[in-house]
């Protein structure tokens, strides 16, 4: 039973063809992600749709400059505002309802994913540990009887000192 899809954001009558394309190509799977349709193998995007439905395929040189030549097209944007990613082309819209024509690029995408170096997959979370119990605090000690504290005697120099300050604050308002 295959895994239900997640919604995307992309336009349905542009996804609905990009699905048709992978569709159409045997071992090619999609998988979905931030609003958007691709495809990876070994962890390398080699195809996407963005959320604006431009499709983008990538290639590896000289079959993108023969790409992008051949059928008019741009280098592909995930997003207006972003920069381009340099080694995928963006389908351009008619090209994209002619399946049969677009294949042989998806094909060429696949296997230029394939020689890539495989990213790492994502480490599984570690399994929560269990906290520590706190330590028993030892047993306190009987406390002795505590002794009277005295009275806070002022020291002898703060009043000789508080004598001198007020002597010379008059000394300074008589002159």
């Amino acid at each position: 039973m295959a895994a239900p899809k997640k919604s995307t954001s992309v336009p349905p009558d542009k996804l609905r063809l990009y699905e048709k394309l992978i569709a159409g190509t045997p071992g090619i799977d999609s998988k979905a992600n931030l609003g958007a349709a691709y495809t990876a193998v070994n962890g390398n995007m080699y195809s996407m749709i963005s959320k604006y439905g431009v499709v983008g395929i990538r290639l590896p040189e000289p079959d993108r400059s023969a790409f992008l030549e051949k059928y008019h097209a741009a280098i592909f944007r995930a997003d207006p505002a972003w920069p381009p990613n340099k080694e995928y082309v963006a389908v351009p819209d008619d090209l994209l309802q002619n399946t049969a024509a677009l294949r042989p690029y998806l094909k060429a995408s696949y296997r230029y994913a394939l020689t890539l170096r495989p990213k790492a997959a994502a480490k599984p979370k570690a399994a929560a540990k269990p906290k520590a119990t706190p330590k028993p605090k030892p047993t306190a000690k009987p406390k002795a009887a505590a002794k009277p504290k005295e009275a806070a005697k002022p020291k002898e120099g703060a009043a000789k000192k508080a004598a001198t300050k007020s002597k010379e604050g008059a000394a300074k308002k008589r002159s």
